[in-house]
């Protein structure tokens, strides 16, 4: 069987590590990501990973950096393919957005790309057709950016996707394991006028390609504890796909889940003093954060608006009003 990853050929028992270009800048020059194969000796699945689709989040890199190597393609059934930076123009800037193009656009809200729209849309086109449509399956991490912390796994989307990959994306939520928050997401007309259309997971899940999205860290920085759920979360999957051999790790802590949420908004500018922190489980109108001034006096006590599980808190202090805050899921 052929494993083709943007056109080149990865042999069975092959590393492959090389460049593609997926873009071109304004003064001709090429705009390459890098791309790590790592094909079994027997066949399997193709699982996709990839990373820094939002260009300030760090994790995806930092998981594949840390598991990739100790894979053995000896005692792999199938290919890895990994993209560390799936979005380079945002990766340059340190941005959750591609700067250059009109529009600034989020790259995981215009999947699977157009071969004839701005910059970003055909990158993601080149991305997409060349590499991500082949896949299997997808793990496409994320994290909170610089503002945020984050700890939870995202499944689900548009009906027509929960009906095709629903039951094995859960699946993959629960082989990852680690007691880590599920948020299962049902995508709404709502949802899809405020810009949620478009990710990653709707594209491949229309195709009948599942998808799980994990968000772990953020703050600008890596993390020594959300690297180890990554990789634990990861390399379960991949023996749950009957990719490698080996027992799992952290799948019997429990896992709230999550079919809605809302994040916390200030009415008021200021800065927010957390008083929670990720995964926990805080009642109805519980304290979540308090507002102050710049005179150091409290002007708003932020509160949840459900009994929720904690899965974004704000890492960053200043904030305006209607910033996020805490992203609460509901549960009970």
């Amino acid at each position: 069987m052929d494993v083709r990853i943007f056109g080149r050929n990865i042999a069975a028992g092959e590393r492959a590590q090389f460049r593609v270009k997926v873009a071109e800048q304004n003064d001709g020059s090429d705009v390459t990501i890098p791309v790590i194969g790592v094909r079994g000796t027997r066949d399997g699945p193709v699982l996709a990973l990839t990373g820094a689709i939002h260009g300030d989040e760090y994790a995806g890199w930092n998981v594949m950096r840390t598991l990739l190597p100790a894979i053995e393609p000896r005692r792999l059934r199938g290919t890895v393919v990994a993209l560390p930076i799936t979005n380079p123009f945002a990766f340059y800037g340190e941005s959750r957005v591609n700067k250059l193009d009109y529009e600034f656009l989020n790259l995981n809200r215009i999947w699977p790309g157009d071969p004839n729209g701005f910059l970003s849309q055909v990158m993601a086109h080149r991305i997409f057709d060349g590499c991500l449509r082949h896949a299997s399956y997808i793990i496409d991490y994320h994290e909170g950016g610089r503002d945020f912390l984050a700890r939870y796994l995202m499944i689900g989307g548009a009906e027509a996707v929960r009906q095709k990959v629903y039951a094995q994306q859960e699946r993959m939520a629960r082989w990852f394991g680690q007691g880590i928050p599920i948020r299962d997401i049902t995508l709404t007309e709502e949802m899809v006028r405020m810009g949620r259309w478009g990710t990653l997971g709707e594209a491949a899940g229309l195709l009948g390609i599942p998808t799980l999205v994990p968000e772990l860290g953020g703050g600008g920085r890596i993390w020594d504890h959300f690297l180890q759920d990554g990789v634990r979360g990861t390399r379960n999957v991949m023996i749950g796909l009957e990719m490698i051999d080996g027992p799992m790790e952290g799948t019997d802590q429990p896992q709230h889940v999550a079919r809605t949420g809302q994040w916390a908004r200030p009415a008021h500018g200021g800065f927010v003093i957390n008083r929670v922190e990720l995964g926990d489980v805080v009642e109805e109108a519980g304290i979540l954060g308090e507002v102050l001034d710049p005179y150091g006096q409290v002007v708003e006590t932020l509160r949840a608006p459900f009994k929720s599980v904690i899965l974004d808190t704000r890492f960053t202090t200043a904030v305006h009003p209607g910033d996020w805050t805490f992203s609460c899921g509901r549960i009970g």
